[in-house]
């Protein structure tokens, strides 16, 4: 039988029995080069310095009326995680978490070198991270060098979410505010000069009683107008709108920077314990020290400065509000003496001027409610945030991983030199090729 015709396949495995061959005889320098591949990722494991993670869970709140959170206090919806993730991710966040922690110390950055902000931003963004899970919940997440840091860190933007909320939400409600306190003003000193044409239309045909609550209006109208002013002047000079929310505030930012630079200080004298003076971790603790001092010393200032004018604006505040009250109490008064003891026909003009006056009472009532309900949600607001759990330190390391790096360099070196012996296998074919003799 004739058998050269029969074509010959080549086995499947060669290829394998080739690379096995070529591994085997270059054993000794693979061999060696994962030695110090093991030995290299060892050094490198301990070189790196260690990274520890902090997380909590949060949800948001579906609303911001506290009265539908008392009767339906379930979770947030998608839209309301995705507004959380929004105020969270914000430079209000990052800004707050940077001086609080003095950040650009931290990083180690040159705060005068141009681009230092980008710079922030990134180490920023991976230190710290806010993932929405699949529940609607957020997952705050935080690694540094230090345990108790990272904590710290989750912790503060779960204790502060509510009070940049509430300045987002102060901030861009302020001016809604203000409107309605200027209409409802405005409205209200238009109905007592309504008022006043009234009284004129009147005058020959008035009682000693409605002559009485006639002036004791125009008296307590004074009044509140003089107070109002007088408030108006302080809150314009120290640039704020409620003192009560302001000094609330600072003195939230004034025990924090005393809570950091009493744990600051405490792990300070322990780190000098075990590290030189030089030692990273003792300039960066040491630096966040003399931040949170700078920080106490600016809002111990400002508090000082708000305490002198405390009293005063809580009295012209009471006043004012009081004399609203008295005022209106003053005015159902005198329509009521007008509409039972009016001894005389109206006239059509002081008909026209009764109707439009009883018109704009209504109206001057509508505003007040918008004004005193606007006022209430402005200095009360609602928490943002249901919080599934705080962040504790947490010891084990998360980076660096020795198996990670092991796998790592070893992979990389394996491959590179695999690589470069094929490489100089097929150079030295070429060479050979290139110089045998030709016929």
């Amino acid at each position: 039988m004739d058998t050269d015709n029969i074509p010959k396949f080549s086995s499947p495995n060669k290829d394998g029995l080739e690379l096995i061959k070529f591994l085997l005889r270059h054993k000794k320098l693979l061999l060696y080069a994962m030695i110090i591949s093991v030995i290299a990722s060892v050094a490198v494991t301990f070189i790196m310095k260690p990274l520890y993670e902090s997380s909590s869970i949060i949800f948001p709140t579906p609303t911001n009326s506290p009265d539908k959170i008392l009767a339906e206090p379930q979770f947030g919806y998608e839209v309301d995680a995705d507004w959380l993730m929004q105020v969270l991710k914000s430079e209000i966040v990052r800004d707050s978490l940077n001086k609080a922690f003095n950040l650009v110390e931290y990083f180690d950055l040159d705060s005068d070198k141009q681009g230092w902000m980008d710079d922030l931003r990134k180490e920023y963004e991976d230190m710290i991270s806010f993932e929405r899970t699949r529940y609607m919940s957020i997952e705050i997440t935080a690694k540094t060098r230090d345990p108790e840091l990272s904590a710290n860190i989750v912790n503060f933007v779960i204790d502060h979410i509510d009070g940049i909320r509430e300045k987002i939400f102060k901030a861009n409600t302020y001016q809604a505010l203000i409107h309605y306190e200027n209409t409802f003003f405005d409205k209200n000193d238009y109905v007592n000069k309504l008022i006043d044409s009234l009284y004129s239309l009147r005058e020959n045909n008035t009682s000693a009683s409605l002559n009485l609550l006639y002036n004791q209006i125009k008296n307590k109208q004074k009044e509140v107008n003089k107070w109002r002013n007088e408030l108006d002047n302080i809150r314009n000079q120290y640039k704020f709108y409620d003192l009560e929310t302001r000094m609330e505030n600072i003195n939230a930012k004034l025990n924090d920077a005393r809570s950091m630079y009493t744990g600051e200080t405490g792990k300070y004298e322990v780190y000098l314990k075990s590290y030189s003076g030089t030692d990273t971790l003792v300039i960066n603790t040491m630096a966040r020290i003399e931040g949170a001092s700078r920080n106490i010393k600016e809002f111990e200032s400002e508090i000082a400065k708000f305490d002198t004018i405390k009293k005063k604006y809580e009295d012209l505040s009471e006043k004012i509000q009081s004399g609203l009250t008295q005022l209106r109490k003053l005015n159902e008064q005198y329509e009521n003496t007008v509409n039972a003891f009016e001894p005389f026909t109206n006239s059509i003009k002081l008909e026209r001027l009764s109707n439009d006056y009883a018109h704009q009472q209504v109206i001057l009532n509508e505003l007040r409610y918008q004004y005193e309900t606007t006022l209430y949600k402005y200095l009360n607001p609602v928490p943002s945030v249901y919080v599934i759990n705080r962040a504790e330190p947490s010891y084990e390391k998360v980076s660096p991983k020795l198996w990670k790096n092991g796998l790592i360099i070893i992979l990389s070196t394996m491959t590179l030199i695999i690589g470069l012996l094929l490489l100089f296998e097929q150079y030295k074919s070429i060479r050979s090729a290139l110089d045998e003799p030709t016929d």
